[in-house]
């Protein structure tokens, strides 16, 4: 996606009030183009959506997230998350060039790729993401995506027409078992199908180590576009590897009491691992994309392998803390 920085300039002046001395490039996907902004008084992130087929999507429900997103910091008062600047107009988005622009306040740190936090910011991430579920009669969450549990999986469609699609791929065809994939997706509506409509919270919905910002054992979560109506699961389950005893104890420090459902647990991790799959599948087949086969290889087809263990590993987390409150030693 290609800017004028000298228009983006302007415009960022006569829209926001901001005079950006330098604007750094920084390449995160093919779905938006982002940049540090630099003025004379602070930093600030920013976010142009490219309305390409996959950028529409974000584009779709923007009004309704980043209003979300703006009222968890200044109505809810959590302090750990990027929220967009409002315009001089007091609007949290506006176009330029017909794309969706966004400006949030930065936030320095090292971005938790590899998800290795240690015990205290495990802690305080668990703290962040109770009080982010707690949250939600705080907010106005009128029009916000609701999980349906009587509606099949949005990718559903997508992802079976792409699994026959693999027959005329050799590549893939070898790589991927169509019939594995059909299965984990019946165990997945299976398991949705099971599982009790209520207890719905506030959930990031895409609480994944690059979405997480550390500093001086503080975490802080970005990148909004995923918040929904969702069990407490759905942003749980990503960590189970990552000093999970710790999130939790600081989850019950904000949020209060709780329990987990395993099958919840389960049930979200196929469900991502499927999304994903449908998305990966559709960059590759239909625009060959090599980083989409990349992750299809070190990601999907390794997740596939350890599926069992990490069910297992989901149920006795689940048992250990709703029965005694104790946790896994790994």
């Amino acid at each position: 996606m290609k800017i004028n920085k000298i228009l983006l300039k302007k415009f960022l002046k006569k829209q926001y009030g901001i005079k950006v001395k330098r604007i750094k490039e920084i390449p995160l996907g093919e779905m938006s183009y982002t940049a540090i902004l630099n003025s004379e008084e602070k930093q600030f992130f920013l976010k142009i959506i490219n309305m390409n087929k996959y950028g529409q999507g974000i584009a779709k429900g923007l009004n309704i997230t980043l209003r979300v997103n703006f009222d968890l910091f200044s109505k809810a008062g959590i302090q750990n998350i990027s929220y967009p600047i409002p315009t001089i107009k007091r609007k949290l988005k506006t176009k330029f060039m017909r794309n969706p622009l966004i400006i949030y306040e930065y936030i320095s740190g090292r971005t938790e790729g590899n998800w290795k936090l240690n015990k205290k910011e495990a802690y305080n991430f668990g703290k962040l993401i109770g009080s982010v579920h707690k949250s939600i009669n705080l907010v106005d969450v009128d029009g916000l995506n609701k999980e349906n549990f009587n509606a099949p999986p949005h990718y559903e469609k997508c992802l079976i027409n792409n699994l026959k699609r693999l027959e005329k791929n050799n590549l893939l065809k070898k790589l991927i078992s169509r019939r594995i994939i059909m299965n984990l997706l019946i165990k997945a509506k299976g398991l949705k199908n099971r599982l009790e409509k209520k207890d719905f919270v506030l959930c990031h919905g895409d609480a994944i180590g690059e979405n997480m910002i550390v500093e001086k054992n503080e975490v802080f979560l970005i990148d909004w576009d995923g918040v929904g109506s969702n069990l407490r699961e759905k942003d749980l389950w990503l960590h189970s590897n990552n000093n999970i005893q710790s999130i939790l104890k600081g989850y019950k420090k904000s949020y209060g009491k709780f329990k987990l459902n395993k099958n919840a647990l389960i049930f979200y991790m196929y469900d991502r691992l499927l999304e994903d799959l449908s998305e990966y599948l559709d960059k590759f087949l239909l625009d060959s994309d090599k980083h989409a086969l990349k992750e299809i290889k070190e990601y999907i087809l390794v997740s596939l392998k350890k599926l069992n263990s990490r069910k297992k590993q989901l149920t006795e987390i689940a048992e250990n803390w709703n029965k005694k409150g104790k946790f896994l030693k790994k």
